[in-house]
């Protein structure tokens, strides 16, 4: 019976320390950015091992999605531009706070985060505001896209 309620304990405080960890890096992006590079600069081997584990451990899988994405460099390239799309997309008025609860209730309750009026299409470009953001299942968030919003044209 100790057994099992240290094991509850050990699980509960592995996922407060996940959610601590996930809500200060999206409240302080630059000094979690800053700590990276300083761990790369301190031993870029070590850095870059355990950057590319995952790949190492499931080699067949990492060729297939290189494959199905066409290849490293346009998955780089594709990443940036996501990255610097969304940082473009938020004023200044945007309330941080607001948007990291959005994203720690999706943590929570295993959803993904949709952006309502897409930060990117052909014919909107929607902002990176609370307003802005909603909670899907996966499924739901794939089949939509950004192709439709409310109020589409």
């Amino acid at each position: 019976m100790d057994d099992e309620k240290e094991k509850q304990r050990k699980a509960s405080k592995a996922a407060r320390d996940k959610l601590y960890f996930f809500a200060y890096y999206w409240s302080n992006p630059g000094k979690e950015r800053l700590r990276k590079v300083k761990a790369y600069q301190a031993d870029p081997t070590k850095a870059k091992a355990r950057s590319s584990k995952q790949w190492k451990d499931n080699p067949a899988k990492a060729t297939a999605y290189r494959k199905a994405h066409g290849g490293l460099v346009k998955m780089a390239v594709s990443c940036s531009k996501r990255r610097a799309r969304k940082f473009y997309a938020i004023p200044a008025w945007a309330n941080q706070n607001d948007i990291l609860d959005v994203y720690l209730e999706a943590k929570y309750q295993q959803l993904h985060v949709d952006h309502i009026v897409p930060l990117h299409s052909k014919i909107v470009c929607g902002l990176h505001v609370w307003d802005n953001l909603q909670l899907l299942t996966r499924s739901q968030n794939v089949s939509k896209g950004n192709h439709h919003w409310p109020d589409m044209p």
